[in-house]
């Protein structure tokens, strides 16, 4: 068990792990950062109510504390080891008189920051503004923050985080207020969150710049809540394809994604963007993309054309065949001219080398048949009698190297002196079957369950000793279908239950599936008499040598 301990921070009820290196203050109730050691790695304050981190704020309360009193300038200077902080669920606000300047200032080796939900819906949102302090964690990898309507504030910031790889305004757990995104809002984001949680809350959002930002990937659910967008500008990025879902932006005017990478429009986006058309004007810019002269991209350069009029600058768009050479969209069709004549020219030329290929292979496999066509009927007649011949001594092997048991025997325990003495007995000593008993066979310390299914599962057989007790025992009726379950899905149907009437059973107290598979299969009744109980054990044997 870990060891708790309270020596890395000067508030009683906080707790400290892994050598001091933990402190979990999170829901005590506190109104200011405490003292902490400086070996202190992670710092939990979630769920407080802080609502200020300006110096003279952190003064200790125990005066024979261990930890040392912090200096004026900020509640974190002295923790350079620290990589987490979660400050999240607070009263913190967005205001630089609640973050000064200076108040990460110490945090140089901080990774991750959680500082959302500490602005409410409720309080007076004109004077947010995110903390100018954030731009000095340069080596910060997942922030999570409120959404204000702030964003050309922050974009001021991010470019200073070149560590960044996770950045959450998704209002999953704190306020979202964003109306509009700026240029350059991602900079150092080159990929942008697969699953759509980034702006999942932003449904208000109209206007998307994320322009000049060095985007190489968008994940396609990424806009997935925002059907009242009207421009979304992608431009001056590095994406190598577009496969943002965007079909039920019905308000969207202008889409810009000039000056990327992209070769051509995958098939879906056509078909949302041709969905788009027929409700809105939209406008699309694709200019200053390496756009592809091939015959695999031929479908797109022929709806492109189609669609010319949606696409602005149209007459400047250029397209690059294979070897190196471009064609102007000056004339329009040109490019598309140009290319039919080639795929043209080359499509019955590989039709016909492909049709020879396959002619010749069959002409060269036919007569290797006819030639050889006494030979392969003689090794077929060889083979299907070998396989018959030894099926059965084939059979034999394989059962004796798949199952350890020929039987489990399933019963109740008010019958277990017949199984223990007549059963074994008859079975195991005098005719030699190796037979599966609970009381002896199964493995002590692993639950019940387990022992029943892996013994069902290692015997060739199942024997249920049906008695009026076996109907009202709940294991005896879960070994029934767990033997069932085994030989439809394990066994290929193949028949592997036996059952042995042991006692009268009346039809009436039979389940269901009993009583179905009492319809389908042969069983045996006890006779309880000597002379009947020697052709009994005797059909018993049988039965489980089959």
């Amino acid at each position: 068990m870990t060891k708790v301990s309270t020596h890395c921070v000067d508030v009683a009820n906080c707790s400290c792990f892994q050598h001091n290196t933990i402190a979990d203050c999170s829901r005590k109730q506190l109104s200011f950062v405490p003292n902490f050691q400086p070996n202190v790695t992670k710092i939990d304050l979630s769920f407080n109510i802080i609502s200020t981190l300006l110096p003279g704020k952190y003064v200790s309360v125990k005066s024979d504390s261990s930890v040392k009193p912090r200096k004026s300038n900020g509640p974190f200077t002295s923790l350079s080891h620290l990589k987490f902080l979660d400050l999240s669920n607070n009263k913190l606000q967005y205001k630089p008189e609640v973050f000064p300047v200076g108040v990460f200032e110490g945090l140089v080796n901080l990774e991750t920051l959680y500082i959302q939900h500490n602005n409410n819906y409720n309080e007076d949102q004109a004077n947010l503004i995110y903390p100018q302090s954030l731009s000095k964690l340069t080596k910060l990898k997942r922030l999570r923050i409120d959404g204000l309507d702030a964003t050309l504030n922050i974009s001021r910031i991010l470019p200073t985080m070149l560590a960044l790889e996770e950045l959450n305004i998704s209002g999953a757990s704190g306020m979202c207020y964003i109306k509009k995104f700026e240029a350059q809002f991602f900079k150092n984001v080159p990929n942008l969150d697969i699953k759509g949680k980034t702006f999942e809350r932003l449904t208000n959002l109209e206007i998307i710049d994320l322009s000049s930002n060095r985007i190489a990937e968008l994940g396609s659910m990424i806009l997935k809540n925002q059907a009242n967008m009207t421009t979304l500008n992608l431009s001056s990025n590095l994406l190598r394809k577009f496969d943002v879902k965007i079909g039920h932006m019905e308000k969207l005017q202008y889409l810009d994604l000039s000056d990327n990478q992209l070769p051509y429009l995958d098939p879906s986006s056509m078909s949302e963007i041709n969905n788009l058309l027929a409700r809105t004007n939209l406008s699309i810019d694709l200019s200053n993309n390496p756009i592809q002269c091939s015959c695999e991209k031929l479908e797109f350069l022929r709806w492109m054309v189609t669609n010319k009029r949606v696409f602005s600058k149209f007459e400047k768009y250029q397209c690059s065949f294979s070897n190196g050479t471009t064609v102007s969209f000056h004339n329009h069709d040109s490019p598309l001219v140009e290319l039919e004549v080639r795929c043209a020219s080359y499509v019955p030329l590989i039709v016909c080398v492909v049709t020879a290929i396959v002619l010749s292979l069959s002409v060269a496999i036919g007569g290797l048949v006819y030639r050889y066509r006494w030979k392969l009927r003689y090794l077929f007649y060889i083979a299907r009698n070998n396989f018959t011949l030894s099926n059965n001594v084939r059979k034999d092997r394989r059962d004796r190297l798949l199952y350890k048991y020929d039987a489990f025997i399933s019963h109740a325990d008010e019958d277990s002196e017949f199984v223990v003495g007549d059963l074994l007995q008859n079975m195991e000593e005098t005719r030699q079957f190796t037979i599966c008993v609970h009381q002896r066979d199964f493995i002590a310390g692993r639950d019940i369950a387990g022992n029943i299914t892996n013994a069902i599962h290692n015997s060739r057989k199942t024997v249920l000793i049906l008695s009026p007790d076996f109907l009202r025992s709940n294991w005896c009726m879960f070994e029934f279908n767990m033997a069932r379950m085994e030989g439809i899905y394990s066994r290929e149907n193949t028949s592997n239950i036996f059952i042995v009437f042991y006692k009268h059973v009346r039809p009436e107290d039979l389940p269901l599936t009993v009583m179905e598979f009492i319809n389908s299969e042969t069983y045996l009744e006890y006779p309880g008499d000597l002379q009947g109980n020697a052709v009994f054990w005797d059909k018993m044997a049988q039965a489980l040598a089959v």
